[in-house]
């Protein structure tokens, strides 16, 4: 054993994060972060006795589930009949090239979804029965009791010959995350991994889990075509996934897929191939480390060694004091970086962070830089700040996070909310520096303050002239009007985005009876968990006067039309909108949908009667077009006797511009599978 300390620090990290991703299935760093630790570890000591043993799975202690209840088997051991092994690597097309020579036959290539894996066994009675986390690939965690509280998971499925085993991802949105989760969690993939092994099974539900299907291990299954239809037939999401008959079109697709990582919904570091046939899968095996069958290309550039200069610390609206990483200037993805997250101050300690250090940095899904691994520490370490570097008012701490004592009185978080505010009203004309100048002049410190600037105060500012004065005063005039989901976002509550905030104005219908409402009443609305509705309760309460303020200055549109009124025509209805538009962006085309009394979730529903809009620039009607996500789970849906239709954009729009009664379109709509 060596007894350099950057070696045994180096080789402590590893053991530390491959314990994380094995056993505790919470990985702090990307595969690809990972790999550039153990490579290095091999080039300063090539005979460590940690590489030898990276090369054998690390073992859990393994014990048969007995007949129980999902809640008193929750978070047992669950040994899986079939293992879940890793894929074996590739980060050139070199390797891909001499892979796909290896077998016959096309290949079905999808994105690797930055998720926990995780397997669902059914009866052949159709009952799901277990559903348990990858682990170390033999042995997995028992999830049943939560599984249910991720979309599109059955708990039933119809027309089983026998027992059957389902493979998938459950992950969270990156919109969802962004939304809901964002304050108070580091990124999309470990929260999920908490979620769904928290013991709070109604708690689950908060954290917006989704699940798609990627595998379906039967014995009577010819090629992967087959599958990925009997998948979405069972009423599965389906994992986003192209056929590909010969290499031209698997590379194509996989630059198609790094091209696009950015737009997916979801984090993604990679693609994972398989071979379509099922023979050849069959005949080429498994190794003891991963199947021949499949590989995973990670995308390149994402992962560099560059110097830790310093660290600083930025405080957000909500007064959490994060961590940001000063570096020498490193290409990541194809653009320069200098600085990256640190995620929050229990990470920084986690890591023991001294500068100058070497690190490694990496960008998760190809947008924001981390640090996510250490090399080599300096000689001065990072001090957590006990005072906020805003306002130098106490620090305190909840659990790994770092928080201002004071924040409606900090500057930066003052600031922060105002542009949050602008944001969510799409006040374009008034962003961070000018919400600076205008907090330091003292003219605008809190929302409500906007709506009462003078043209004669903003002439005062630097760089600002009468015209510019005139256009911001214009749009503020504009903003008095705002629809009541936008208000709630701009209040910057915690979990109150703009999904969430749609949902409680349609089912408590008005904002009004929102603010009067108990959390027993917020829980009882679908999509709202406990930690959600008490959140929100509670913030509410705290900034009533506030909110009373700003309604005395502002048109809020809250309400929605009466059933019977000309405008509600689509009222016990939801609508939702897949593929691009061509008449107009989401937002806009929801909007006009609830003006007719409809509900727009998110995603497809599993109850109600429904319609699901296909954007016209998506040509997935006509067969020619990739069918999204919602589009299979609704005809899913529709072949199992649901109460919904699936309509092109132009169809849609011929009964918006009133040239179809609503009895003759769903005369029309009725009984088409499309």
């Amino acid at each position: 054993m060596s007894l350099d300390p950057d070696i045994r620090r180096l080789a402590q990290q590893i053991e530390h994060h491959n314990r994380l991703y094995w056993e505790l299935n919470t990985p702090e760093i990307s595969d690809h972060a990972y790999d550039a630790l153990v490579e290095e570890l091999r080039r300063l000591d090539p005979k460590h006795p940690l590489l030898d043993r990276l090369e054998q799975a690390p073992q859990l202690d393994l014990f048969s589930t007995q007949e129980a209840s999902p809640q008193a088997r929750f978070g047992q051991a669950v040994r899986h009949e079939h293992p879940m092994l890793s894929l074996n690597k590739a980060y050139d097309f070199e390797v891909v090239e001499r892979w796909f020579s290896s077998f016959d036959g096309g290949v079905v290539v999808m994105p690797k979804v930055d998720g926990i894996a995780c397997s669902l066994r059914y009866a052949s009675s159709g009952d799901l029965t277990y559903a348990a986390t990858r682990g170390n690939g033999r042995v997995g965690e028992d999830i049943t009791a939560n599984i249910l509280a991720a979309e599109c998971v059955p708990a039933h499925l119809d027309g089983l010959v026998g027992a059957a085993e389902v493979r998938g991802e459950v992950y969270i949105a990156t919109q969802d995350f962004q939304e809901h989760l964002a304050e108070r969690f580091s990124n999309p993939r470990n929260t999920a991994s908490g979620a769904i092994k928290q013991k709070n099974h109604e708690g689950t539900r908060a954290y917006h889990l989704r699940f798609f299907a990627y595998d379906l291990i039967v014995s009577d299954q010819p090629d992967e075509k087959t599958k990925f239809e009997r998948l979405e037939a069972m009423g599965f999401a389906r994992a986003e996934h192209t056929l590909c008959a010969d290499y031209e079109a698997v590379e194509d697709t996989v630059r198609r897929y790094t091209d696009d990582r950015a737009t997916l919904p979801y984090e993604t570091d990679g693609v994972v191939m398989r071979t379509a046939r099922s023979s050849e899968q069959i005949r080429l095996g498994l190794t003891a480390h991963h199947p021949r069958f499949a590989l995973a290309f990670k995308f390149s550039g994402d992962v560099a060694q560059t110097t830790l200069v310093d660290v600083h610390w930025q405080v957000a609206r909500t007064g959490t004091i994060t961590p940001v990483a000063q570096l020498e200037p490193v290409e990541l993805s194809g653009a320069m970086v200098s600085k990256a997250s640190l995620h929050h101050a229990g990470r920084v300690e986690a890591l023991e962070l001294a500068v100058p250090a070497q690190v490694v940095a990496a960008r998760r899904g190809g947008v924001i830089p981390h640090v996510e691994g250490v090399l080599k520490l300096g000689d001065k370490p990072i001090e957590i700040p006990t005072t906020c570097p805003g306002c130098e008012a106490p620090t305190t701490r909840r659990e790994d996070f770092l928080m201002c004592s004071r924040p409606q009185e900090c500057r930066p978080a003052r600031i922060a909310s105002l542009v949050h505010w602008c944001q969510a009203l799409d006040l374009d004309g008034l962003g961070q520096k000018l919400a600076e100048q205008l907090y330091d002049h003292g003219f605008a410190q809190r929302p409500i303050d906007l709506y009462g600037l003078t043209r004669e105060q903003l002439i005062t500012l630097p760089r600002f002239a009468e015209r510019s004065a005139e256009n911001l005063l214009a749009q503020i005039e504009q903003s008095r009007a705002i629809d009541g989901a936008a208000f709630l976002v701009g209040l910057g509550i915690d979990d109150l985005g703009v999904t969430v905030a749609r949902r409680l104005l349609d089912e408590l219908g008005s904002l009004e009876r929102l603010l009067e409402a108990t959390e027993a009443r917020l829980l009882e609305i679908d999509g709202i968990g406990a930690i959600t509705g008490a959140g929100i309760t509670k913030a509410l309460h705290e900034r009533a006067e506030e909110i009373e303020r700003l309604l005395e200055v502002l048109d809020v549109n809250e309400s929605k039309s009466a059933p019977g009124d000309t405008q509600a025509a689509l009222d016990g209805f939801w609508v939702v909108f897949t593929g691009t538009l061509a008449s107009s962006d989401r937002k806009s085309a929801q909007a006009v949908a609830r003006q007719h009394g409809a509900k727009t979730p998110s995603s497809v529903a599993s109850t109600g009667q429904g319609i699901l809009v296909i954007g016209d620039r998506n040509s997935a009607l006509t067969g020619e077009g990739r069918v999204s996500t919602k589009h299979a789970k609704a005809r899913s849906q529709i072949r199992q006797g649901a109460d919904l239709v699936i309509i092109a954009e132009k169809e849609w729009l011929e009964w918006i511009d009133g040239n179809a009664s609503i009895e003759e379109l769903r005369a029309q709509w009725s009984g088409q599978a499309r």
